[in-house]
């Protein structure tokens, strides 16, 4: 491996009089290359929180087989994320037919947007949250494999995402980073689990900051009773405007709407069960407002088997 020299170096030496600003043109004296050039992925690679719920310690334990939307093989690992963003990639990815690669990611200010997911292109170029969906239409698959939805579907679809992305949202964050068992142990785990235990530690309360502070930017006080009324109310109206549809207005096929609702269901669903008295079943609450809903349940079931499990 050679250095290479400043070009200007020689030059400047056989003009002693030349001006000072010159100076710092002779920086770097010399060059190294780089130790290591990252290689384009070979096919779009989604860097995203991956993969699903991981089942860890005595106190967290999978649920049973009935309330569960995984497999026996899928007992130790869920396919896909722990994360409603990371999985709504991943499900709108599947259901446009694009072949990717997952590349788990815990480091947020990797991505050149400061959030993770993101997709890395085989040209060299990223993609992050706001130039996704468009990335997305212009490269997904020839066959019709997403919904096309009218001018009213649409304005609806906009409706409901927002309600899922608003009141389901709000619940979900508390139960993560605001109920005790979850916080100390699931959420610090996935999120933080590959740095030592203290940095980890220092880094979950941090974030805890900032998500209680971001909550307070739509509510005057974090009202936990309120929080789940609204995420009761939301999943109600989503479940009555499914019906026994198997996707959404009544579609043969997902729509970008079936991957934002799924991707929440199914992380609230398969959201590792706290066992312990202190906790005395608050943890597990918003999965139960969702498994009142048969239909709901059965739907995120469906989306899973079908796009993940197969």
């Amino acid at each position: 491996m050679r250095c290479q020299r400043n070009p200007l170096l020689p030059l400047l030496r056989t003009k002693p009089n030349a001006p000072l600003s010159l100076v710092v043109f002779l920086f770097p004296l010399k060059q190294s290359p780089a130790p290591h050039t990252r290689q384009p992925p070979v096919k779009p690679t989604l860097y995203a929180f991956a993969p699903g719920w991981k089942i860890g310690g005595q106190e967290i334990e999978k649920q049973d087989n009935k309330d569960t939307e995984t497999d026996k093989k899928d007992k130790e690992t869920i396919i896909g994320s722990f994360d409603v963003d990371s999985l709504k990639w991943m499900a709108y990815l599947k259901f446009n037919q694009i072949d990717y690669d997952i590349k788990p990611a815990f480091e947020p200010t990797m991505s050149p947007s400061g959030k993770l997911p993101f997709l890395a292109l085989p040209n060299g170029s990223l993609v992050t949250d706001e130039g996704f969906e468009q990335w997305v239409q212009e490269n997904k698959g020839q066959s019709d494999t997403t919904a096309s939805l009218n001018i009213h579907e649409a304005a609806e679809a906009i409706a409901f995402s927002t309600l899922a992305e608003s009141k389901i949202h709000a619940a979900l964050l508390y139960t993560l980073w605001l109920e005790a068992p979850h916080f100390q142990g699931t959420t610090r785990q996935h999120y933080f689990g590959h740095h030592n235990y203290y940095l980890g530690k220092l880094l979950n309360y941090m974030s805890k900051s900032n998500i209680v502070h971001s909550m307070l930017l739509t509510r005057t006080q974090i009202d936990r009773e309120l929080i789940f009324e609204e995420a009761a109310a939301a999943i109600e109206a989503l479940s009555v405007q499914l019906g026994e549809n198997e996707y959404f207005f009544g579609k043969s096929t997902p729509s970008s709407l079936d991957a934002i609702v799924f991707s929440y269901l199914h992380v609230i669903l398969t959201l590792p069960r706290i066992r312990n008295a202190e906790d005395g079943g608050r943890s597990g609450e918003l999965a139960r407002m969702v498994r009142k809903h048969e239909n709901l349940f059965k739907y995120s079931q469906n989306i899973w088997k079908k796009s993940f499990a197969a």
